[in-house]
């Protein structure tokens, strides 16, 4: 026998006040029509109202496909700014470098450091640097390094604009810093030399591209020669330098080279002390001595030096 069914009473779940709609999975056409209004209303947000409120206002009236970025769905839009390209960080100009360098070396010490630097070359032509090379000295400061070396061709880059008068006879100044090696218009490079130049560089993701830049200047089988200071040795005196940014030791230096496409061919941890204030014999004949006794360099040397090429064409990384 088959059960009566009850009238509706009008309770609040009344099935006559809470009619359903024609077939599952569709609103009815009072709810459409009311979440049509409301989305008419909602419109666009403006600044000034609140909009938490707002999209809570609109996800209600049309549900999540209300905020999907289409225009002729009726969606509300937030404009956002434009993306902007990361600023590069401000820097030394170039007349704060030559303020700086000046305070940094006297007139004595600068001629000091020549005379060590006369044996440096005279260490480095032959073994990594040979006449026939097109050479960059980058972070040249007081040219000491390339006024000395013997090259086919001699570049100096610097930011310093004291650079074109630091420069000898014979070897080509630029004022520019290292981010700038694109712009200029240089042969294939033979050696970039780059002596206490990275540990200045404002960011680990300009020094990347600093090395990317170097290593497409370089030409295939190239030489980048590094000399600087390693923290592994130093601790709280690498920072004793205002302009000193990047912590920098010989492992992650030759992580840094690795990455940016270079082959690492010799890693000296230790090889020259800190500065030429430093224990480092002053005497040309000294300095030769020191240059030559490699336990020496294991007791005193506290910057590094490292050596990389740009691989030839067709092998790997090139």
């Amino acid at each position: 026998m088959e059960r009566p069914r009850r009238p509706a009473t009008g309770g609040a779940f009344s099935a006559a006040r809470h009619p359903q709609p024609a077939y599952p999975g569709r609103r009815s056409a009072e709810t459409r029509a009311r979440r049509g209004a409301a989305r008419d209303r909602g419109g666009r947000w403006t600044p000034g109202g609140s909009l938490p409120v707002f999209l809570a206002r609109a996800r209600w009236a049309g549900g999540s496909s209300a905020l999907a970025p289409w225009p002729w769905r009726g969606a509300p839009r937030v404009n956002r700014a434009p993306r902007r390209e990361p600023r590069r960080p401000p820097g030394l100009r170039g007349d704060e470098v030559s303020r700086l360098y000046r305070h940094r070396f006297s007139p004595d010490e600068r001629s000091r450091r020549r005379e060590i630097w006369r044996e440096l070359c005279a260490w480095f032509q032959g073994r990594y640097v040979h006449e026939e090379d097109v050479l960059l000295d980058l972070g040249a400061g007081l040219c000491d390094f390339v006024n000395q070396i013997r090259c086919a061709r001699r570049f100096a880059l610097d930011l310093d604009p004291e650079v074109v008068r630091y420069a000898a006879a014979g070897v080509e100044a630029i004022v520019g810093d290292a981010g700038s090696l694109d712009a200029l218009d240089l042969p294939p490079l033979s050696v970039v030399f780059a002596s206490n130049v990275f540990e200045h560089v404002r960011t680990k993701e300009l020094l990347l591209q600093t090395l990317a830049a170097v290593r497409r200047a370089l030409a295939p089988g190239g030489r980048l020669i590094i000399m600087q200071p390693n923290l592994r040795f130093l601790g709280g005196e690498y920072w004793d330098f205002l302009d000193h940014h990047i912590p920098l030791t010989h492992v992650s230096m030759t992580e840094l080279l690795s990455v940016t496409g270079y082959a690492v061919r010799e890693v000296r941890p230790r090889f020259l002390p800190y500065t030429t204030k430093s224990a480092l014999p002053q005497h040309p004949l000294l300095v030769r001595a020191y240059l030559r006794f490699r336990p020496a360099h294991r007791l005193l040397g506290r910057q590094m030096l490292l050596v990389a090429e740009r691989p030839e064409a067709g092998g790997p990384g090139s």
